[in-house]
């Protein structure tokens, strides 16, 4: 009856979460690309930007914004180191599955704002400009309950 009390007891204290993950993908300036070119044939080459960006973007300044409305929520911004593009991960971490997709959306709006400031502040001519668009983005979060699992198991 203990265990099962402590179980329960850590099982409160530890709740389930919700994760949503979305991608977005850096597009090649239109200069390097040309009128008919074919942007995606342009992807490489891009890894220092992609990087450039995800550390400003994981700025405390920029992430405090995001995370002011969700204190206990959390997100991550990294690159996907799994494919040669130049594609960057967002993936958000929330108390319910609203919160985590309210949360994704408000760290991938991130990237684009982030992204214009870098090129405003060198002043970048609008046909050298790299964009960022989304390729993929949940429609609805996914339960996590693993720290709950361990946490039940440890009681």
């Amino acid at each position: 009856m203990l265990t099962a009390l402590l179980s329960w007891a850590a099982s409160l204290l530890v709740p389930p979460s919700y994760d949503a993950q979305g991608s977005m993908v850096l597009m090649p300036p239109s200069a390097n690309v040309g009128e008919d070119g074919n942007p995606y044939l342009q992807l490489g080459g891009m890894s220092e930007a992609l990087d450039v960006l995800v550390r400003q973007s994981n700025a405390p300044a920029v992430r405090d914004q995001v995370l002011d409305e969700y204190p206990s929520a959390t997100y991550t911004i990294e690159p996907d180191r799994s494919t040669s593009g130049s594609i960057v991960v967002v993936q958000a971490t929330a108390e319910n599955d609203a919160e985590s997709l309210e949360l994704l959306d408000r760290a991938m709006e991130t990237l684009p704002a982030v992204l214009t400031r870098m090129q405003d502040d060198l002043e970048v001519t609008p046909e050298q400009r790299i964009d960022i668009m989304p390729l993929v983005v949940d429609a609805e979060g996914t339960l996590n309950v693993k720290q709950t699992l361990q946490i039940v198991a440890v009681a």
